[in-house]
């Protein structure tokens, strides 16, 4: 999202960031491990990275597709 300095970015503008990134990089990990996309979701929404990523003062939301798989992969347990 671009923005002026001191604008204020809405929540549902976050939103829709972090559902983007979310998307893009769970399309992508779904491919490289051949598995079906409702499983990388199931996979991703029981990571603490997960909510991180919903919780918009973490800043992860601002982050691109392979940030967020990079931050997931290092959290895995």
């Amino acid at each position: 999202i671009m923005y002026k300095e001191n604008q204020e970015v809405t929540t549902a503008q976050k939103e829709y960031c972090a559902v983007s990134t979310m998307r893009r990089m769970l399309e992508k990990y779904s491919r490289e491990k051949g598995i079906e996309f409702k499983d990388a979701l199931v996979q991703f929404a029981n990571s603490v990275v997960y909510s991180a990523l919903f919780d918009y003062d973490t800043g992860l939301w601002m982050e691109g597709p392979d940030y967020l798989r990079d931050t997931w992969d290092k959290n895995r347990v």
